[in-house]
């Protein structure tokens, strides 16, 4: 009997094909129709996306992609070829390796149907994002549900669901900070990225994150929290640190809208400025890779923003690109390390539940 024919997928949110208004605008249309991003009857979604969001925000977007815009391209994708490339030598030789954005190019459901053409037996998914939310590694399982039910594959595909409380990813963290002289900082901010309230509180039907703890306890019940993810992130992190934990805070960042999670990251900005704090070490522990969140909302527009409300300096903490010590991990983790995959046909791609 021939050996089973086997793929290994790597995915993250994806870029727009250039700076330019129509690819930004064109990026932003098939990221925000997605309704497991914008959680609306789909009449009203796509009006609110093609009508208002899309035409006037693209103009804006537009400016800030051109900011981080390489010869390479962006930064999410060039990283994630690099990755690819680190990663594929580590992994069995009969399992290929893939890389793909769920939105953008390499496309994700693209990529997918020719998988299913070309005859694959065997499917592991890894969305890499650390901490589970129904707008991101909940739109990847979504995704593979509708695109895989006629195929083979679906019975045969696994997807990690979340990697937050990986030691070693906790562990590679803590060695990027503390590589910094803590003791030159006033604070450190751990920001992560923002979702509306409404998704977090998807996770754990029936209950709040006020009744379940969720800034102070992570378990069964809340372990698909974003929100009880991203407190058990920091505090693991922390935990390992050589710091006071009361000179670590943690905010949300990249808010569309008021009803978000909070605090936010501008305001704590704001906040620790006007509280006499100069100088802040900022770590965003929720991308594996630097983007347009990092490289230019906090490394260029809330530098501009602490230095306005009378700090000084923002110093980030680049993310895990492709460091040889994340693709290891990698490697690890699509060889089946932890217990947190799951199969296509048990899984709610809105609350993570098996």
């Amino acid at each position: 009997m021939n050996n089973p024919k086997r793929a290994l997928i790597i995915v993250n949110t994806g870029s727009p094909n250039s700076y330019k208004v129509h690819d930004v605008r064109s990026y932003l249309q098939e990221f925000l129709a997605d309704p497991c991003v914008i959680n609306l009857p789909d009449i009203l979604r796509y009006l609110l996306v093609y009508g208002f969001i899309a035409p006037f925000r693209s103009f804006r977007s537009s400016k800030r992609y051109a900011r981080l815009w390489t010869r390479r391209g962006f930064p999410l994708v060039y990283h994630g070829h690099d990755l690819v490339n680190k990663l594929k030598p580590l992994l069995e030789p009969d399992l290929d390796l893939f890389l793909a954005m769920r939105y953008g190019q390499p496309s994700f459901r693209e990529l997918l149907g020719s998988l299913s053409e070309a005859g694959y037996d065997e499917l592991r998914c890894i969305p890499l994002f650390p901490q589970f939310a129904g707008a991101t590694s909940g739109s990847i399982i979504s995704l593979l549900q509708k695109t895989l039910v006629s195929s083979t594959l679906f019975d045969n595909t696994k997807i990690l669901l979340h990697f937050h409380g990986n030691e070693g990813f906790i562990n590679i963290w803590q060695r990027k900070i503390s590589r910094y002289d803590l003791t030159g900082y006033d604070a450190i901010l751990l920001s992560f990225h923002g979702i509306p309230l409404s998704q977090a509180k998807d996770a754990h039907p029936g209950y709040t994150c006020e009744s379940l703890n969720c800034d102070r306890e992570y378990h069964d019940k809340n372990q698909f929290c974003y929100r009880a993810a991203c407190f058990k992130t920091k505090r693991s992190i922390v935990k390992g640190l050589a710091v006071d934990p009361e000179k670590v805070y943690m905010s949300f960042q990249s808010r569309f809208g008021r009803n978000w999670l909070q605090p936010s990251t501008d305001a704590t900005l704001r906040s620790l400025a006007g509280s006499g704090k100069r100088k802040v070490l900022v770590v965003s522990p929720s991308f594996v890779a630097d983007c347009l969140e990092t490289e230019i909302e906090i490394g260029n527009e809330y530098q501009k923003l602490f230095g306005d409300a009378g700090g000084e300096e923002i110093t980030l903490v680049p993310s895990l690109n492709a460091e040889s010590e994340w693709a290891a991990l990698l490697a690890q983790l699509a060889n089946g390390a932890g217990n947190q995959w799951g199969a296509l046909d048990k899984v709610h791609c809105r609350t993570g539940k098996l």
